[in-house]
């Protein structure tokens, strides 16, 4: 079969993001940026956390869900430069460090927004030493 389309850099298994769908929503998902090269990184990461959170309350999201994103925000910065999160009623499902945060903040929505976390993850793929097992 013959395409016109560019190969793909990198492929990536993701059932830990697939099994995020199969549960009930409405989703929260927050990319948050976390660049840990400023002064006073952590204090801004949480300001700017505390303005999303207010914004993202004003769009329906509860503070029930808002409230278990809250204890993964202190510290984001030495993860990385972006902190990707997805909550949901039941409790915080997924959180993730990434290279860089997308345009996007944050959504609540009937699905999460999965996508940029695909993007990181096609781009550092794991790396696979082939050979013959280790001697035991």
């Amino acid at each position: 079969m013959e395409t016109s389309e560019a190969v793909p850099r990198g492929g990536v298994r993701a059932e830990d993001l697939a099994s995020l769908v199969r549960g009930p929503g409405p989703f929260l998902t927050l990319y948050l940026d976390t660049r840990p090269d400023v002064e006073n990184a952590g204090t801004i990461i949480e300001q700017r956390w505390r303005t999303l959170r207010a914004d993202l309350n004003d769009r329906g999201a509860p503070q029930e869900v808002l409230e278990h994103v809250d204890p993964v925000v202190p510290g984001a910065h030495l993860g990385g430069r972006c902190l990707a999160a997805v909550a949901t009623s039941g409790g915080l499902l997924h959180a993730e460090h990434g290279p860089e945060p997308p345009p996007e903040d944050a959504t609540w929505g009937a699905l999460p927004s999965l996508l940029p976390i695909i993007e990181w993850r096609q781009q550092r793929p794991p790396r696979f030493a082939f050979g013959p097992p280790a001697a035991r």
